[in-house]
């Protein structure tokens, strides 16, 4: 009897994550994460994980993830979004320990900036998440990636797209519209092609991407510039950044066929004619404060006076 109640508290045990405390990420983060993961995939029914100021969520399902975050099901129907590592100055790689760090307040901070440029991209209920920890958004139900949908441009190379032929036209005139949405930008931080998603709810979406961005200005109305489309100044800064000895952050721009480019650069042109009258008040294009506000709003977490050890050990 003593050995069933030992295991069942060691199963009760694996169940609860304790991820942060005080505003303090735990110790054990990674393998508490990643042994969340697994007993998910195994067939767990649910897991909680748990945060500062005794913030908890009750986890369904493991959703994915990318090099940064991983997402999870919660039991009201949201994705809750989380880092994926830990920082730590112990084998500390200076660009990708960085970015693990504010992997959370960069998407927080992008979205919201975005969002409020009227770019296309995923949902974020921000009252609900919290800077340095989490990021609680809109569950969407992905039918379909963005390579799904160029893989009806890839016929000659005998590669048939898992979507019915029936549905071209109505992806192609939803991605046109997403497209239409970044006008005012000739270039969006990390926008790959897998960033982008066919989604039952609102069709076309960027789920992620970094506030680095190059904006239009209204002298540049009739530029054919746009964050979808590699042009030939990308190309070069591109290749100066590969050959430079520090390195740096490459612009990322989805790989378009042809054809689609060219109705990508007609559609932003066709919006900047309209937004953009040949006399424009401002030579300013994108709204750069809105978001400031929004994020400000972001509860974040009463941090204490010994957090910084978490970052040395």
């Amino acid at each position: 009897m003593r050995y069933i109640l030992i295991l069942l508290s060691l199963n009760l045990f694996t169940k609860d994550f304790n991820l942060y405390t005080g505003g303090i990420q735990s110790y054990q983060y990674m393998k508490q994460i990643d042994l969340a993961v697994e007993l998910l995939e195994q067939g767990e029914d649910e897991v909680r994980f748990i945060f500062s100021e005794n913030t908890s969520f009750t986890i369904t399902k493991y959703l994915g993830g990318g090099g940064q975050s991983h997402i999870f099901e919660t039991t009201d129907g949201s994705a809750l979004r989380v880092r994926k590592n830990r920082f730590s100055l112990i084998n500390f790689n200076p660009l990708d320990a960085t970015k693990s760090m504010r992997a959370i307040d960069e998407y927080l901070d992008s979205n919201a900036f975005y969002a409020t440029n009227d770019v296309k991209i995923a949902e974020v209920n921000f009252d609900k998440s919290r800077y340095g920890e989490y990021v609680i958004s809109k569950r969407y139900n992905i039918l379909y990636e963005f390579e799904d949908f160029l893989d009806f441009y890839r016929k000659n190379k005998g590669i048939i797209s898992i979507i019915p032929k029936g549905l071209f036209n109505t992806l192609k005139d939803d991605f046109l519209k997403l497209a239409e949405s970044t006008w005012r930008f000739k270039q969006i931080g990390d926008l790959r092609s897998d960033q982008i998603v066919y989604t039952e709810e609102e069709g076309w979406i960027i789920l992620d991407s970094t506030r680095d961005n190059t904006p239009l200005t209204a002298s540049e109305r009739l530029s054919t510039e746009n964050a979808l489309v590699m042009n030939p100044r990308d190309k070069a800064l591109n290749q100066a950044t590969a050959h430079s000895p520090g390195g740096g952050v490459l612009i990322m721009k989805p790989n378009l066929p042809k054809d689609l480019e060219a109705e990508v650069i007609e559609v932003i042109k066709q919006r900047r004619l309209e937004e953009l009258p040949e006399i424009y008040k401002s030579p300013y294009v994108i709204d750069s404060t809105s978001w400031i506000n929004i994020v400000k709003k972001i509860p974040k977490a009463k941090k204490k006076c010994w957090a910084w050890l978490t970052k040395i050990i």
